[in-house]
């Protein structure tokens, strides 16, 4: 638990600089990574070599900084540092469901089965998802949904396509669905955890 409250925290952090670092240019970049490294005492030639096996919350992360090898941080080598905390950010196996609703504020029963849908999808390697697992999550984290069926039919409909069935047990209306996350809905889900919410 203090384990994974570390890792949200780290993830926050790291969305935070990333936005404001983001904005500026590529010569402003490298001079706020550089000063913030000299802070934190992180030598320089590290920062443009490679950092190798950053462990964040169980799970490793090959976070590669490529650049000249030069103690100074170089324009490429700021973008591709600034790139690649957006690549840790927005991997959504890097989270715990807890962390994940904390990190992505949801207004609607739609969004939050998304996010989870998203988040099972990933952590799965890409396995068709059910309503019944979707909702165990929700309910993991107190945000049970009293008709998923209902629910994950709102979000079929949506345009452009977010989700879709894959498989259905039967032609019934109630018939057991399996579905999957299109990759516009992935999107949609990374881009919510560099933002901190999620709007379908």
């Amino acid at each position: 638990m203090i384990g994974d409250l570390e890792q949200d925290i780290e993830l926050n952090v790291m969305t935070k600089a990333y936005k404001l670092i983001k904005k500026l240019g590529d010569e402003e970049q490298g001079r706020v990574i550089q000063w913030l490294a000299g802070k934190f005492g992180v030598p320089q030639t590290g920062l443009s070599g490679r950092i190798d096996n950053v462990s964040l919350g169980g799970s490793t992360i090959n976070a590669a900084l490529s650049g000249s090898g030069s103690a100074k941080l170089g324009r490429r080598s700021s973008v591709e540092a600034v790139g690649n905390v957006e690549a840790i950010v927005t991997e959504l196996t890097n989270y715990s469901i807890q962390g994940l609703f904390e990190r992505v504020k949801t207004k609607t029963d739609v969004a939050r089965v998304l996010l989870v849908a998203a988040y099972l999808q990933e952590r799965t390697k890409g396995e068709e998802l059910g309503s019944r697992a979707i909702n165990k999550e929700l309910k993991s984290v107190g945000r049970g949904i009293k008709n998923i069926t209902q629910t994950i039919n709102s979000l079929l409909k949506k345009e452009p396509s977010l989700l879709v069935i894959t498989q259905k047990t039967t032609t019934s209306q109630q018939g057991k669905k399996k579905c999957r996350v299109t990759p516009i809905g992935l999107e949609k889900v990374k881009e919510s955890l560099v933002s901190g919410v999620l709007k379908v």
